[in-house]
């Protein structure tokens, strides 16, 4: 090939790759869109109700108070170290 034809070739690549990552950008930018409207839409519907955004797990209740151990115990617990 001459050099005039690999010039043209090259261009052409160049061209394509250039159309096909303007497409696949868009692509890329309607699924963020689409998803983000989806995502605020279930976030309006959340915050109507009172509630967060994001789902959180119910917390239970402590089961005991803390209590501190006693002098005995924590002798013990220094003699097996």
């Amino acid at each position: 090939m001459s050099n005039i034809g690999t010039s043209v070739a090259k261009m052409a690549m160049l061209a394509g790759g250039a159309v096909l990552g303007a497409f696949i950008a868009r692509l890329c930018d309607e699924w963020i869109v689409a998803h983000s409207r989806t995502q605020s839409d279930y976030d309006k519907t959340r915050y109507a109700q009172g509630l967060s955004a994001v789902a959180l797990p119910p917390v239970a209740p402590p089961q005991a108070p803390f209590q501190a151990p006693n002098v005995d115990e924590q002798q013990q617990y220094n003699e097996y170290e």
